[in-house]
């Protein structure tokens, strides 16, 4: 493979995260907003340190349901992933490579090629904070 799918960025601490966030998790939302442009919704402190640290922008909680996937897509920036709940059987695609994002991990993710992403468990669901970047890595 002649290009770069996704990169760790940093270690974070998953626990915090969902502490801060946990009222916000409801399968009933497919996604919830974190920000409006650079904007920050709610007053998270280490959650939106690193939305900061990282210059993410339109940041929001996707959630994907069991047996759910996205539409084989691309995106106009690169995403940062933090993943909050997930296991083997939640995988990501860019392109012809498939892989875990494993939490207490923050990922920059080339979205920029075509890409997907599912949830092959019956009965788990799958959260990760998304944030747009402009940045390359």
């Amino acid at each position: 493979m002649d290009f770069q799918t996704h990169k760790i960025l940093e270690t974070v601490n998953t626990n915090t995260i969902l502490n801060e966030i946990e009222h916000l998790l409801k399968p009933s939302d497919d996604h919830v907003m974190l920000q409006k442009i650079h904007d920050f919704v709610y007053d998270f402190s280490y959650t939106n340190n690193l939305l900061l640290k990282y210059k993410m922008y339109n940041t929001r909680i996707m959630y994907l349901k069991p047996y759910q996937c996205y539409t084989w897509h691309r995106d106009q920036t690169p995403r940062i992933h933090i993943p909050l709940t997930t296991n083997d059987k939640c995988k990501f695609i860019v392109e012809d490579v498939c892989f875990n994002l494993l939490i207490d991990n923050m990922y920059w993710v080339d979205t920029t090629k075509y890409h997907s992403a599912f949830n092959g468990n019956k009965d788990f669901d799958r959260y990760h904070i998304v944030g747009l970047t402009d940045e390359m890595v």
